[in-house]
């Protein structure tokens, strides 16, 4: 099972470090257990997402690949699962680097 890396720099962001590319994780609470279901849109976004979707026990529990939208309305992007995290990075970028639902995410806390 391929580990994706997450270096935790403050309560809220995470960078998350593969294949020498750098993303930001947007957490959804600062309560450890809390999981919601979240939706997502591309309105004015200028280019494909793979967005990423991590549960409280860091597994990944859904991959959905987004297309930018001009003008409304728009589609919402929904995962099968809730989720404690979301990690937007550039499409494809899961497929190239092997990332799969039910992978396992390690943290490592930047002190």
């Amino acid at each position: 099972m391929k580990i994706l890396t997450i270096i935790l720099l403050i309560s809220l962001i995470l960078i998350a470090s593969c294949s020498n590319t750098n993303r930001v994780i947007i957490t959804n609470s600062q309560q450890k257990d809390i999981e919601i279901q979240v939706n997502f849109w591309m309105k004015d976004t200028l280019i494909p997402l793979d967005i990423i979707f991590i549960n409280k026990d860091l597994r990944i529990v859904d991959i959905i690949q987004a297309v930018p939208c001009k003008k409304d309305p728009c589609k919402v992007y929904t995962p099968k699962n809730k989720a404690k995290y979301v990690l937007e990075v550039n499409k494809d970028f899961a497929k190239d680097n092997k990332i799969a639902i039910n992978n396992s995410l390690k943290l490592l806390i930047n002190s």
